[in-house]
């Protein structure tokens, strides 16, 4: 079995965390840290390295807190980075999964939540009471021509990026923070509107953004004569061009734009030389139709809930029966009419 050592997240943390061929930007210091700062999360937040003899196999940032006497460790951002804030690793998660479960084990955590960006059946990583939920993102593969890229989106789709590209809006590229407080500004007035709170508010954005290097994100905004009225953030890391974060103007929906707005970055990922661009999870019925209608393909990732004793699975499980009362769509796995358009 793997050894496991409780570190901080700092400069040495990335350090281990670059060895790793699939960490992601949302992993590092600099991204934790902030949120750790914003946010003033009620427990504390460190990194997991699993090693043996002196080679690391696996890192895993976690958050802990205790509420009503109950010992939580959880992926931080876990609200809303699910699945890019879990573990990171070389070629043994089996193995980096048990030494979890031995941490768990020695700390006495009852709960625990954390993510794997890949499909994951193995045991509870603290051989209790456990659920494994399968999820899904949608990603397209940049490793072809541009000709293909087009054809593979949907004829629908095309249709609509067509539209939005004759409604007279020019496409504006940032890579710093110059037009942040616009893009901040419609994205308060689209949840207000639909009275939503969003987990990642605009006091987190602004902040990361703002301590990011400006190789790692690029803003794309619509405006309208001097109106800015949508917006889109991607971040890069390893060839690889995620989706972040969107917001628009609902009244002017209609004429397409963020249909034009998705099809240009993807043409600007292409062009830029990225490999892969991600589209983020599509896990409810109308987003998932939306972004497999650009072609995308469905990749899979896993989150893991474990607890113990077995009180807690009661609790765990009542609170599922809650979630699926206040919204049905919880839990419930995209048809397949939604992840593959004809």
């Amino acid at each position: 079995m793997l050894n496991y050592e409780i570190v901080q997240i700092d400069m040495e943390w990335d350090n281990l965390l670059l060895r790793m061929p699939n960490w992601n930007l949302f992993q590092t210091s600099r991204w934790i840290n902030t949120y750790t700062d914003v946010y003033n999360p009620l427990g504390k937040v460190y990194g997991l390295v699993f090693h043996e003899n002196g080679n690391v196999h696996g890192v895993l940032p976690v958050t802990e807190f205790v509420r009503y006497g109950i010992r939580v460790v959880g992926s931080p951002l876990w609200k809303w980075l699910v699945p890019f804030v879990g573990f990171a690793w070389t070629d043994r998660l089996q193995e980096s999964m048990e030494a979890f479960g031995q941490f768990c084990r020695r700390a006495k955590v009852n709960y625990c939540s954390i993510t794997v960006s890949d499909s994951y059946y193995e045991p509870s990583p603290t051989g209790n009471g456990h659920a494994v939920t399968e999820l899904s993102k949608a990603i397209i593969k940049l490793d072809t021509d541009f000709q293909r890229l087009w054809q593979n989106v949907h004829r629908n789709q095309r249709n609509r990026i067509r539209k939005g590209q004759r409604n007279n809006i020019a496409i504006v590229e940032q890579n710093g923070c110059e037009y942040l407080e616009d893009y901040l500004h419609v994205r308060r007035n689209m949840y207000q509107r639909q009275g939503i709170y969003h987990p990642n508010n605009g006091n987190f954005l602004s902040a990361i953004l703002r301590v990011a290097d400006p190789s790692d994100y690029k803003t794309f905004l619509v405006v309208d004569g001097e109106r800015v009225i949508a917006g889109f953030i991607v971040v890069l890391y390893r060839g690889i061009c995620q989706a972040f974060d969107t917001a628009s103007i609902e009244s002017y929906r209609k004429g397409c734009h963020n249909c034009a707005l998705n099809w240009h970055v993807i043409e600007w990922a292409k062009r830029s030389g990225y490999s892969l661009y991600d589209m983020g999870g599509a896990n409810t019925p109308s987003i998932a139709f939306f972004k497999y209608s650009f072609g995308s393909v469905e990749q899979k990732y896993s989150m893991i809930e474990s607890f113990s004793p077995a009180i807690l699975s009661r609790l765990v499980e009542g609170f599922r029966v809650y979630k699926r009362r206040k919204n049905p769509k919880f839990g419930k796995e995209v048809p397949r009419s939604a992840r593959m358009p004809t």
